[in-house]
C-alpha cells in the first residue's frame, strides 16, 4: 500500500512540473528564445544582401555590338561583359588630333615668318641711309651760308632727307602692323589649340575607365554578378541609361528586420547565426556589423534592418535568399 501511495506521489509531481513547464513556455516572447546552453537569442528573418554595387553607365554613345553575359551569370575580373562598336568615337579622337597638330604647326610657321624678317633687314638699311643723308644735309646747309650751292640746290637735297626718312617710318610701321596681325592671328591658333586639347582631354577620359578594355566592356571585380542588363545586341548605348549592373558577391551580408521592442538587447559585435530557407542544413556564423539610426514601419510593427557580416559566406548563398536569424543578446 505504502509503495502504491509513493509511486502515486511521484507521478502527480511529475504532471505538476511537466505543466507548470508548458506554461513558461507558452508565456515566452516568439522573437526571443533561450537554449540549452542558456544563452539568450532574439530569433527573426533576413534577407541575403550585397553591400557593394556597380553601375555601368557609359559617358559616350555606342552600339553594342555583342553581349557576353547572361542575366544573374557570376563573372570574375577582366571577363568581358559587353563588345562596343567605338569606330565612330576613335574616328572623332583621330580628326582632332590631326587638326590640333595643323594648329600646332600653324604657330610655328607663324612664329618663323620670313616676311617679318625682310622687312627688319630693310628696316636697318633704311635707318643707315637716312644717317647718312642728315649728316650730309649739314654740309649742304653750311655750303649755303658761304653761298658755295644755291636754295633750290638745298631745297631739293631736304627732299630726299624727308624722303629718306619717311621710308624709315613706313617700314616701321609695317612691321608694327605685321606684328600685330601675327600676333593676333598667334593668339587665334593659340586658343584653337587649347580648345582642341580641351576636347580630347575630355574624349579620353571618357574611355579611361576600370570597366572598359579597348572595345570590350570587362568585369572589375574579383568576384561579381551581372544583373539588370538594359540593352540588346544592336541597340545604341550611351549616358541616358546605364548598361548594366555588378553586385560583387564577396560583399554579402544579412540584413535582418529585428523588431523595435528587442533592438536595445543587440550591438555592434553581437554574435550571430543564419539558416539559410534554401538548404536548412546549412549554418554560417557572424556578427552585427551595422544598426541604422532609424526604425521602418513595416508589415504592421516597427522594425529596425541590421546588417550582419558572415564570417563563412560561401558561393551557395545568393543575393535575395531568405534566412533565419539567431542573434544573441548581449555578445
Amino acid at each position: 500500500m505504502k509503495k502504491m501511495i509513493t509511486l502515486l506521489l511521484a507521478i502527480a509531481i511529475s504532471c505538476t512540473a511537466a505543466a507548470c513547464g508548458q506554461s513558461e513556455e507558452e508565456m515566452t516572447p516568439a522573437a526571443s528564445t533561450q537554449t540549452e546552453d542558456t544563452r539568450q537569442t532574439i530569433e527573426a528573418f533576413g534577407t541575403v544582401i550585397p553591400t557593394e554595387v556597380k553601375n555601368i553607365t557609359l559617358d559616350f554613345q555606342a552600339n553594342v555590338e555583342r553581349i557576353h553575359v547572361k542575366e544573374g551569370q557570376r563573372v570574375r575580373s577582366g571577363q568581358p561583359l559587353v563588345t562596343l562598336d567605338i569606330m565612330e568615337m576613335e574616328n572623332t579622337i583621330t580628326e582632332k588630333e590631326l587638326y590640333l597638330a595643323a594648329s600646332k604647326n600653324n604657330m610655328e610657321r607663324l612664329l618663323e615668318g620670313n616676311d617679318l624678317s625682310k622687312l627688319q633687314n630693310d628696316l636697318k638699311s633704311a635707318k643707315d641711309i637716312y644717317s647718312k643723308s642728315s649728316e650730309e644735309l649739314k654740309t649742304k646747309e653750311q655750303l649755303y651760308t658761304t653761298g658755295s650751292i644755291s636754295q633750290s640746290e638745298l631745297d631739293s637735297f631736304r627732299r630726299i632727307v624727308d624722303s629718306d626718312k619717311k621710308a624709315v617710318q613706313d617700314i616701321t610701321y609695317a612691321i608694327n602692323s605685321l606684328k600685330n596681325s601675327k600676333g593676333r592671328e598667334n593668339e587665334q591658333q593659340s586658343l584653337e589649340a587649347s580648345v582642341l586639347e580641351a576636347d580630347l582631354k575630355l574624349l579620353r577620359a571618357k574611355f579611361d575607365k576600370p570597366f572598359l578594355k579597348g572595345s570590350d566592356v570587362v568585369c572589375d571585380v574579383n568576384n561579381g554578378i551581372v544583373y539588370d542588363i538594359g540593352y540588346s545586341e544592336g541597340d545604341a548605348a550611351g549616358p541616358q541609361m546605364k548598361l548594366l549592373s555588378i553586385m560583387d558577391a564577396d560583399s554579402l551580408e544579412i540584413e535582418a528586420n529585428i523588431p523595435e521592442e528587442f533592438i536595445k538587447d543587440i550591438k555592434i559585435g553581437s554574435s550571430a547565426t543564419v539558416t539559410p530557407v534554401a538548404d536548412k542544413t546549412r549554418s554560417y556564423t557572424g556578427s552585427v556589423s551595422y544598426i541604422p539610426g532609424r526604425a521602418v514601419y513595416q508589415n504592421g510593427e516597427t522594425q529596425v534592418a541590421v546588417r550582419i557580416k558572415l564570417d563563412n559566406a560561401d558561393d551557395f548563398l545568393l543575393p535575395g535568399f531568405n534566412v533565419d536569424v539567431e542573434i544573441d543578446q548581449g555578445r
